[in-house]
């Protein structure tokens, strides 16, 4: 359904497509993060992402610069500037969301 929506937005012109993709950009890490459903999650990354849109296009503006440098570097640096711009993006859910990294680090030694 995000797909869709961002497509639609694209249709209509470029910065409606971009404005739906930064309101719906953490909707698949509120999925498995809160296992919410499809609709819930949608506006549950509209409010989590609220007043900070500015800051997130710049965010994935760096991380894209970054995966092409990594290109550049013989496609070997997708090796490390992959892992990285991933590693990012959770931290911006984690922030905006409001989870410490400190339950964060439970939640893993749990698991392990």
């Amino acid at each position: 359904m995000v797909g869709l929506t961002m497509a639609v937005g694209f249709l209509l012109l470029i910065v409606p497509g971009i404005i739906f993709a930064l309101m719906f950009l953490f909707t698949t890490f509120i999925v498995i993060d809160r296992q919410l459903g499809p609709i819930e999650a949608m506006k549950e990354s509209n409010r989590i992402t609220r007043g900070h849109k500015w800051r997130l296009l710049g965010l994935l503006l760096l991380l894209t610069l970054i995966n092409i440098l990594g290109l550049m570097a013989l496609s070997l640096g997708l090796l490390i500037s992959i892992p990285v711009s991933s590693l990012a993006f959770t931290y911006a859910y984690r922030t905006l969301s409001g989870t410490p990294l400190a339950r964060v680090a439970a939640m893993v030694a749990q698991a392990a």
